[in-house]
């Protein structure tokens, strides 16, 4: 890790309270051996596959597909571009949005589009009505043949059947819930490799922008 400049924590954090999708489990921390009581510290700690910053496998949505311990870890590890196309409750990224990106989006690449919904996290606005990208928009993706598709929102948009079959369908790796500081450079190693969660359909990630001295900010 000599070449090692910084690393930006795009992990939301998990903690009793921490907020989940509407109808998910709660995610749930508890002492279960104290250093008092038995010399060692032992948590329990009870979640959804969902919850917090996430990957979703194609069994989320595709009947008999893969299993997150069966993705390809390669699509969760390397060069990341971050595009940021700034929007509001409810709007939707368009063909359009990603005009100016057209030569950060080809085949392999590992997009993250941050939005600013993330600051909504931790409050009641955040699961209500975030932007969303439209059915174009992910048919766009899918036959660029992207790795990964990563968002700052709870899902990368409405329908939600359709946008995740659209992107699964095209073996498109799903990262939601990211939390993408102002100061991300738009390139970058990412770093969101799943649990190995045998026959699950996510898992939660620690997902990290690693930026190295021989890389420049771009």
């Amino acid at each position: 890790m000599k070449n090692l400049r910084r690393i930006h924590d795009l992990t939301h954090p998990l903690a009793n309270g921490s907020p989940c999708y509407p109808g998910d489990p709660a995610f749930v921390v508890a002492q279960f051996c104290t250093i008092a009581q038995d010399s060692f510290s032992v948590h329990r700690i009870e979640t959804g596959t969902h919850q917090g910053t996430h990957v979703d496998a194609p069994s989320h949505f595709l009947e008999g597909g893969a299993s997150i311990d069966a993705v390809a870890l390669e699509k969760f590890v390397g060069d990341a571009v971050l595009l940021r196309i700034p929007k509001n409750a409810g709007e939707t990224i368009g063909l359009e949005d990603f005009a100016p990106f057209a030569g950060k989006i080809a085949e392999d690449a590992r997009v993250i589009i941050a939005t600013g919904w993330s600051a909504k996290w931790n409050t009641p606005e955040f699961f209500e009505n975030p932007p969303r990208i439209a059915i174009e928009a992910a048919r766009y993706l899918a036959d660029c043949k992207i790795a990964l598709i990563g968002t700052d929102t709870p899902t990368p948009g409405f329908p939600e059947r359709a946008i995740h079959d659209v992107l699964l369908k095209a073996d498109v790796a799903i990262l939601e819930n990211l939390a993408i500081p102002g100061d991300c450079p738009d390139a970058f190693t990412l770093f969101a490799a799943p649990l190995r969660l045998v026959g699950c359909d996510g898992s939660p990630v620690r997902a990290l922008a690693i930026i190295s001295a021989d890389r420049s900010d771009r």
